[in-house]
């Protein structure tokens, strides 16, 4: 609904389902009055999104928002509310989270709160009311950027242990000053949640180190119905013992048909590449696999295991791949290729090995790995390599000659 149809809408009794959105779009406190005296009047509400992001609202609009709103629409099943870049603070997301927990019904509940100046006590409070929703099923929280910690994400899992209805969960706190404490009280909260069957945790730019995932290799902690696992720790501190932990866990998930790890600028090695690869490559069941190791000093013997790994996930369907910046060299590239070529039921793949050291030679030795891929339909590769125009050429043909190929997308540099 756009803003006109909003404002001159006068059904509101008959009205069950909302979505609007009005990103800049209330910035004064006139219009902000004005879109919350409309809002009041809709009470029959089973599903509301709405889009108020980069609007300067602050703790008061949050207050009006549950009292006129959120406590007058009981029969809430659905809440999507996309707040980032506001000025709500903690005091703002205390009285949000007193408005849902006034909704029983809610199953669903998608909150973005990016840059809105949250603390612990402002995640503590939250914690609170989901404890309250005895429907909850579908949990997405974006909680990035803020000046969460330690001690405000304890306090949250704490409460995030009574949501034992779940079926899926997405956490996102990256940015923010969570360390090893924080990170083990998610995992360990989640374990009780034993109907998850899609988990992302993002606790990318933290200050996490190698003993945070320590308690995923633990052996109580088992997310036996995960299906769909993504774990974000871009721009931390995590090495070598920490790839170990992460293989040890993965391998607990006997159901995982997708995975996605973002493990970017940490310095785990060719070592640790070694323990992550291995035990990815225990989980017969994925279909879906994308591996992100930008600047992760892999080098030649990490890409060599890569390979390896890769080869042995015969069930693989779908597959990415982010290696920049690794010191990879013509023989890594090679090494990864060979291990690619034996994903016999690969149907598509997304390749960047933007890397000063793959040449002609690397680049030709991936594509040509692709040509025996019997089911694939899709390719899209970006290599940093400076190359002649005969060179191009020569691998534009080598891509064409690749069969049932239906879509292409080939980068290679400047």
């Amino acid at each position: 609904m756009n803003n006109q149809e909003f404002f001159s809408k006068s059904d509101f009794q008959q009205t069950n389902s909302l979505s609007l959105d009005f990103i800049q779009a209330i910035q004064s406190q006139h219009e902000q009055t004005k879109f919350l005296d409309q809002l009041s009047q809709f009470q029959n509400l089973m599903n509301l999104t709405f889009e108020l992001s980069e609007n300067g609202l602050d703790s008061n609009f949050a207050k009006l928002l549950s009292e006129k709103t959120l406590q007058k629409n009981h029969k809430l099943a659905e809440l999507h509310l996309y707040l980032s870049s506001n000025k709500l603070k903690s005091e703002g997301l205390q009285e949000l989270s007193h408005g849902i927990s006034t909704c029983p019904n809610l199953n669903t509940v998608t909150l973005n709160l990016i840059k809105n100046q949250i603390d612990d006590h402002g995640i503590s409070e939250f914690g609170k009311s989901l404890s309250q929703l005895n429907s909850l099923q579908n949990l997405a929280l974006d909680f990035s950027s803020n000046n969460i910690g330690d001690d405000g994400i304890t306090q949250f899992c704490q409460s995030l242990v009574n949501c034992k209805n779940l079926n899926s969960a997405i956490l996102r706190f990256s940015s923010n000053k969570i360390g090893n404490a924080g990170a083990s009280a998610i995992i360990n909260s989640l374990q009780s949640c034993s109907k998850i069957n899609q988990l992302l945790i993002d606790l990318g730019n933290n200050i996490l180190t190698d003993e945070s995932l320590k308690d995923l290799a633990q052996e109580q902690i088992i997310y036996c119905n995960t299906s769909s696992f993504t774990l974000n720790v871009v721009q931390n501190s995590i090495g070598k013992k920490g790839c170990q932990y992460i293989s040890k866990g993965i391998n607990k998930m006997t159901n995982l048909e997708a995975l996605i790890l973002k493990f970017s600028h940490n310095d785990f090695g060719q070592t640790g590449m070694q323990d992550l690869i291995q035990g990815i490559a225990k989980c017969q069941k994925i279909k879906s696999l994308k591996l992100y190791f930008v600047n992760s000093q892999i080098e030649e013997l990490g890409s060599y295991q890569l390979g390896q790994g890769l080869g042995k996930c015969i069930n693989i369907e779908h597959l990415s791949l982010d290696l920049h910046n690794n010191a990879i060299g013509d023989d890594g590239a090679q090494q990864i290729g060979l291990g690619i070529q034996k994903c016999k039921n690969l149907r598509n793949i997304t390749f960047y090995l933007v890397d000063k050291s793959v040449k002609y030679k690397g680049a030709m030795n991936v594509i040509n790995s692709f040509k025996k891929g019997n089911k694939l339909i899709q390719i899209l590769i970006g290599f940093e390599v400076k190359l002649t125009e005969t060179q191009k050429n020569q691998i534009q043909r080598a891509i064409s000659k690749i069969r049932k190929l239906v879509t292409k997308s080939v980068y290679l540099g400047k």
